[in-house]
């Protein structure tokens, strides 16, 4: 009866043959010799024993779904992180241009707090995920650019309002 694919557990009577024998075949791998190969075999006998989380899974009926809802969900955030990082180059390379062209038509103007937060593409896109993820306070870069022009405090709010107002609850909805 244990065997009989007519039983409806006949599955899992199964994944436990299995999951028993392979712990069995560690053991005796152990005991019988220290070949390198043998414990190599051993180890991954070893990761069978992981799957015993699966047959207790069943029982995790809630567990599971949101498993697969987030397995389900995995696409469309990676979609949105891309539109998100499009969104952030977009404005990175933006402020750079401004930058840019303040040094050059200015030189001798001291820009280096600007440089500090605002010193290349990596550094700018960088600074404008912090800004709107709260890891510094959007209030400070936006302060320093004003100091190129007073417009880029507009242009600073109005990325942070649309990236964190819009795109992160995008984010959360999906």
């Amino acid at each position: 009866r244990f065997f009989d694919p007519n039983n409806k557990n006949f599955q899992w009577n199964l994944f436990d043959l299995i999951i028993v024998l392979s712990s069995w075949g560690e053991d005796v791998i152990r005991m019988a010799s220290i070949n390198v190969s043998a414990l190599r075999i051993a180890r991954l006998l070893r990761l069978a024993r992981i799957l015993r989380i699966v047959r207790v899974m069943r029982f995790f009926q809630d567990l599971r779904l949101m498993v697969q809802g987030i397995l389900a969900s995995l696409k469309p955030l990676l979609w949105c992180i891309m539109l998100l990082l499009m969104i952030i180059f977009c404005v990175a390379m933006f402020v750079l241009q401004v930058l840019v062209n303040e040094l050059t038509d200015n030189p001798d103007k001291d820009l280096s707090s600007l440089i500090a937060n605002f010193g290349g593409l990596p550094m700018t896109m960088y600074t404008l995920y912090m800004s709107m993820t709260g890891g510094i306070s959007w209030g400070e870069p936006a302060a320093q650019l004003s100091k190129i022009n007073p417009a880029m405090i507009f242009m600073y709010s109005s990325f942070i309002a649309f990236s964190v107002l819009c795109m992160l609850n995008i984010i959360t909805g999906v």
